[in-house]
């Protein structure tokens, strides 16, 4: 138990608490109460087993202050509803490649943001139409991307705070033959991990297969 991440002490109604002890991405969300204003909430962490490199989190209706094995959050004093995410720090890999199952190389870079932003871009050789989706942790579309010819990159911010935590997915999408639209890849948490403002850019290189670079 004193392994895992949890708040043993919530200054509120907790909603929902959930902690995946493979990433060591976790999220509380809980109403704030009147009886319990100004009082803090204690998320307990492990830094040595857990979070080695450090931790990333980010707070909704709230403000959150680290200490040694601890994270304490007050919420807002008009603030109700209260989410907290906290992740490990990312330390790579933050770029790679990979050939696409519906043939073609796809260049993919992560940077820090101030919000969840995702990018579908192309280089000049290609032409045809392609997609990408971001799938919630919830089932949820998130984003919904398209480019072709000439419109060569689009772009969307995620505004949905705390959504790309446990089991969300990536779709890349891509037009085959007769135009018809199909989805050829799927990326699962497990490939870019947690995510947390974070910035991701895929880029579709080429139409041709291409062997895995990382």
């Amino acid at each position: 138990a004193l392994s895992r991440t949890y708040a043993p002490f919530i200054a509120g109604s907790p909603s929902a608490m959930r902690y995946d002890e493979e990433t060591g991405a976790f999220r509380l969300q809980f109403v704030a109460e009147d009886i319990t204003k100004g009082l803090v909430t204690r998320i307990f962490l492990n830094e040595k087993m857990n979070y080695h490199g450090g931790i990333q989190f980010h707070v909704l209706n709230g403000t959150g202050a680290r200490h040694r094995n601890e994270l304490q959050v007050l919420a807002d004093p008009d603030g109700r509803d209260v989410d907290v995410a906290l992740v490990p720090e990312t330390l790579g890999p933050f770029q790679g490649s990979f050939s696409s199952k519906g043939g073609g190389l796809v260049q993919w870079n992560m940077t820090s943001a101030e919000t969840s932003e995702f990018e579908l871009s192309a280089s000049q050789n290609v032409t045809w139409w392609k997609g990408l989706k971001v799938i919630s942790d919830q089932g949820l579309v998130l984003c919904d991307l398209q480019i072709q010819d000439q419109e060569k990159s689009a772009r969307c911010v995620v505004r949905v705070a705390h959504e790309l935590l446990f089991n969300y997915s990536v779709e890349l999408w891509k037009a085959k033959a007769l135009g018809i639209h199909k989805r050829v890849d799927v990326l699962d948490s497990k490939f870019l991990g947690p995510l947390l403002q974070r910035r991701i850019l895929f880029q579709w290189l080429s139409d041709e297969a291409s062997e895995i670079i990382i």
